[in-house]
């Protein structure tokens, strides 16, 4: 009985939801106590960048719980020393269809594993043939997932259709680059960009979320 806007905010809540008990569970996992586990699960609601993306319509909300889901990746390879492939792949490919950029996750876990593959007193009995194949096997997901996407989506296109957004990435820059790109740095760092609210977006808000930002940065 909801209209879309409501409906796609309540999944939105709905991924935070899950991000907050993935996290608390895998930081358990990883034998942190109930207090600092649950206080890290909390701490993602009161995170200004996430509740703007899990209250709003957007592909972002699902980001933290695929964060979760690389953090379950590297837990199941360095506390289990369980070298499966098929988990794996598959939290890569659910990962993967979320978001493109969303992968940065599983592929900050890829670079752990070989740094992990390489270093002779790795907290895993894990074999490098084996940490090295599950790279292998996780990059290779993310491109099947991607190019599979590519393929049928190219397929719907709307005859004549024209993105709105075509060509604002891509104008020409004016002047020194430096003097383009810099400034909207500072503006992107993590904490500074997001929209909530102006009736609860204070100036108290605004100062922890840049707070967090500076910590994260």
């Amino acid at each position: 009985g909801q209209d879309f806007v409501t409906a796609a905010r309540l999944v939105g809540a709905g991924w935070l939801f899950g991000a907050m008990m993935g996290l608390y569970l895998i930081l358990r996992r990883w034998r942190l106590s109930f207090a600092y586990a649950l206080g890290a699960g909390v701490l993602l609601a009161l995170v200004p960048v996430v509740l703007h993306a899990s209250t709003t319509v957007t592909n972002d909300a699902p980001a933290m719980l695929c964060g979760v889901g690389a953090l379950f990746v590297l837990s199941r390879v360095v506390n289990d020393c369980n070298g499966g492939l098929w988990v794996p792949a598959v939290v890569t490919a659910v990962v993967a269809s979320t978001k493109v950029v969303s992968v940065a996750a599983m592929l900050g876990v890829c670079a752990v594993f070989i740094v992990m593959a390489f270093d002779g007193n790795r907290a895993t009995t894990v074999s490098r043939a084996r940490l090295l194949t599950l790279v292998l096997v996780m990059v290779g997901v993310i491109g099947v997932v991607y190019v599979g996407w590519d393929l049928l989506q190219s397929h719907r296109e709307i005859p004549g259709y024209h993105s709105p957004l075509a060509g604002a990435s891509t104008r020409p820059v004016a002047g020194i680059p430096f003097d383009d790109w810099l400034p909207s740095l500072a503006m992107q760092v993590p904490g500074g960009s997001y929209y909530i609210d102006p009736a609860i977006n204070s100036v108290y808000l605004r100062s922890w979320g840049l707070f967090l930002g500076g910590l994260t940065t």
